[in-house]
């Protein structure tokens, strides 16, 4: 009752001093102050009541006690006590005024002493610091006055122990240069594919804008990252559209990286990887993948695999029809990413990749076969090699692969093809005999008066048998004898040779050692030329979309083996490039900067620094020592720079006030409350009136102050004006709240009582009226006091007009 009566004078004081009142004013003023100064005693009777109580307790070694006692005694000194001390001074000649400066002088003396001596401080008193909230200091004081029990504290759990942290080390520097963004496409190509669609993305796809620009300069990262990030762990594939690597020869491992490294086929990452890796080690990379236990890609299909099967049969010829490769200079397509093989079948089709296939695949290095069934070319004249050629694509050879492979091919090409072959040193084929070389030395004598007795032929339009494949001389004489090769003299010959006489025989002349061509057709004198390949993107140009991916989805479906050439190879140790370089202390693999919060060798500061070199200025000018830089908040805390989610400023949440809410939980309730701004209907947001970036005002404002912020949309409110409202031109929030108020117009506390802060309760109070007086409905005060923001009426004193 008392804190009511003394708030309701306080107010009525304020009131008086804004009223130019009469004599009844007077009184009351009177009264007020009267009212004041007896809750002022009051209270310092209750101090002083305490602090006698807690001078007996606190003991006497405390100085600030000690203090406080002195100030009283000598502020309560009675005034005969005085009189009298007054008198033993004059009867001693000593005056007032000097004891007056000894008294100072001690005092100052004892204050001294507290600061050297330094004792322990009160603990029984209550402390404001200590308490909660001047509440609890106040509960706290009652009580000691009252001498109650202190009430029971709730239990509180014991904090959890912290634990050691590791000493904070320098980050390691990192020497690293450029290697340009289409490196990084290599690995991050989702990444970039949602990045171009941004304002930043715009500006690299135009050259202006870098990966390295933002995350430093890329090659320690490329080498840290090593081969198992991308391929997965023993080079079987988790990620659509990277092909897995177990399961291929490693002939076809090595030729393909160096094709990355010379440019035949385009890829800045590998090529960027892979240029400054030794041919030993390139060898290491493909042996270590060869020996890996073949497995399926972990990867999902593209198509369907029934309906590729039959699509297939124009890879068959070189990949086989269980994707197994007929050479080892072919990839095998079995259990590979089919996404992978989708989009080189593109690749091929539309030209952006050359299908090369070189003769030296099948054929062997010079043309010394190393696969049964294929035959040597070296050896052979080269009139004869021609006329071959020729026949498979007339069909009188019948081959599929050979016919697509040498369709269209001209006159010069072909004679270029056979003059290289006969220039090579010959060699046998070192392919296994399928029968007995010296049984079949009788029997030959059929073969001897074409191919020669020691097989080199006499006729350039015939073959030399010397050295040739034993499997491909079995399988060539039985396709003459069954009719599939049409050679009218051949067939006569072998018609009545039986298949055990065929293998001794193909065996006999493939131990035999072969020879270049005759000198007349002038081979051993031509220029040399280079190993013959053919580019066959043809090969896939029928292939439809749909087609494409059901094919990719049958090789993809299919069980892989291992290579022949690394079946029960002993281990070796993993190359170094093969395993992903492991984080130090979680830093960014190779120094990348990667602008994750929980890397240790990055501060937020270092961060933020990168974005400011280029966004230091406009809205950025106040971010150093603003309030958001101060409590360390990062640039990618609100931003988002590698995908477009926001119409405006690349923010993380497609509504901007989304994006301040994440921190301002509270502004989110307020924004929900009856009286509101149109936040949340999307006609204003958070930057229409705060700078998040730092400002020279409170609460960074965009405006000169609270006023001229809210002036921006309430120009009718600025004045000036004849009769103006001080609060009004003073700050707008010490009646409004502008996030959001259950009271209307934003009030912060409805009216009545918002004008009664001020104004005090006296006049129309519904408090002493009852709720029949005009102050307790309706717009309340503003029912006669209609222009409360000020007016230019010269009646309008009152603002009541």
């Amino acid at each position: 009752m008392l804190l009511l009566v003394c708030r309701k004078d306080c107010y009525a004081y304020a009131r008086r001093l804004r009223w130019r009142g009469g004599r009844g004013d007077n009184r009351k003023f009177a009264h007020s102050l009267a009212v004041i100064a007896a809750v002022g005693v009051a209270c310092g009777v209750m101090s002083f009541g305490a602090v006698a109580r807690a001078d007996g307790v606190e003991g006497r070694g405390d100085p600030i006690a000690a203090l406080r006692t002195y100030v009283q005694l000598v502020a309560t000194a009675p005034s005969h006590a005085i009189a009298a001390e007054d008198t033993d001074q004059a009867s001693t000649g000593v005056s007032r005024g000097e004891l007056a400066e000894d008294a100072y002088a001690a005092l100052r003396a004892f204050v001294q002493q507290i600061t050297v001596d330094r004792p322990q401080l009160i603990k029984d008193g209550p402390k404001l610091a200590e308490a909660d909230n001047a509440f609890d200091a106040l509960r706290e004081f009652l009580r000691r006055q009252n001498g109650s029990a202190p009430p029971e504290q709730p239990k509180m759990t014991p904090p959890p122990a912290a634990r050691p942290t590791a000493p904070i080390t320098e980050a390691p520097i990192v020497a690293a240069t450029p290697v340009g963004s289409k490196v990084c496409l290599g690995c991050h190509a989702s990444q970039a594919d949602t990045f171009s669609h941004t304002l930043m993305g715009r500006l690299a796809t135009q050259g202006k804008l870098q990966c390295e620009n933002c995350h430093g300069p890329g090659s320690a990262h490329l080498q840290a990252v090593g081969c198992a990030a991308c391929h997965g762990d023993g080079g079987i594939s988790k990620r659509a559209g990277i092909p897995s690597l177990a399961g291929q020869d490693p002939q076809y491992l090595l030729t393909a990286m160096k094709a990355y490294i010379s440019g035949q086929r385009k890829h800045e990452l590998m090529r960027a990887l892979l240029s400054r890796v030794g041919e030993a080690e390139l060898n290491k990379i493909a042996l270590y993948y060869a020996r890996q236990p073949p497995a399926r890609a972990q990867t999902p299909p593209v198509g369907n695999p029934q309906a590729g099967k039959a699509a297939a049969a124009s890879c068959a010829g070189c990949h086989g029809e269980q994707g197994i490769s007929v050479s080892p200079a072919f990839p095998n397509l079995a259990g590979q990413d089919a996404q992978y093989l989708a989009d080189a079948i593109r690749a091929y089709k539309h030209g952006s990749r050359e299908k090369v296939i070189a003769c030296a695949a099948c054929h062997g290095e010079g043309g010394i076969s190393k696969s049964p069934g294929i035959p040597s070319l070296v050896g052979q004249d080269p009139q004869y090699l021609v006329s071959a050629m020729k026949a498979y694509v007339a069909g009188q050879r019948k081959n599929t692969l050979m016919k697509a492979l040498l369709s269209g091919v001209g006159e010069a090409e072909l004679n270029n093809f056979a003059l290289y072959y006969g220039q090579q040193i010959p060699a046998r084929a070192p392919t296994p005999l399928v029968g007995d070389p010296l049984a079949g030395k009788t029997a030959s004598a059929l073969c001897a008066g074409c191919h020669g007795e020691q097989g080199v032929s006499v006729n350039p339009a015939w073959p030399s048998l010397a050295g040739q494949d034993a499997q491909y001389l079995a399988d060539a004489i039985k396709s003459y004898r069954d009719g599939s090769r049409s050679n009218e003299t051949m067939k006569a010959i072998v018609a009545s040779v039986d298949e055990r006489t065929i293998n001794d025989i193909v065996s006999y002349f493939a131990s035999l050692p072969p020879s270049r061509p005759s000198r007349g057709n002038n081979t051993q004198n031509a220029p040399a030329k280079r190993a013959p390949v053919l580019v066959r993107n043809g090969l896939v140009a029928a292939l439809d979309e749909r087609t494409i991916n059901n094919v990719a989805s049958y090789y993809a479906s299919l069980h892989p083996a291992q290579p022949s050439s690394a079946k029960n190879a002993p281990a070796k140790d993993e190359p170094i490039l093969v395993r992903k370089a492991a984080p130090v202390d979680g830093r960014s693999v190779g120094g990348i900067i990667s602008f994750r919060t929980d890397d240790p060798g990055r501060t937020v500061e270092d961060n933020n620094a990168i974005c400011l070199r280029c966004h230091e200025r406009g809205d950025r000018t106040y971010w150093n020592g603003s309030v958001h830089e101060m409590r360390g908040l990062a640039c990618t805390n609100c931003h988002t720079v590698m995908r477009s989610v926001s119409a405006k400023y690349q923010l993380k949440t497609v509504f901007q006030p989304d994006t301040c809410f994440q921190c301002h939980k509270d502004r989110r309730a307020q924004m929900f409350r009856s009286s509101h701004m149109p936040v949340r209907e999307g006609k204003v947001v958070c930057s229409d009136c705060h700078n998040p970036h730092g400002s020279h005002t409170e609460a960074m404002l965009r405006g000169d102050s609270i006023n001229d912020t809210c002036y921006k949309c309430h120009a009718e409110k600025r004045g000036p004006f004849l009769f103006e409202h001080a609060p009004v031109r003073e700050n707008c929030g010490l009646c409004h709240d502008p996030h959001g108020s259950v009271n209307e117009f934003l009030l912060k506390v409805s009216r009545p009582r918002l004008c009664a802060e001020c104004h005090g309760l006296g006049h129309t109070s519904f408090l002493q009226g009852g709720p029949f007086q005009i102050g307790a409905f309706s717009r309340s005060c503003q029912n006669c006091h209609t222009q409360i923001h000020g007016t230019n009426s010269p009646a309008g004193a009152l603002r009541h007009r």
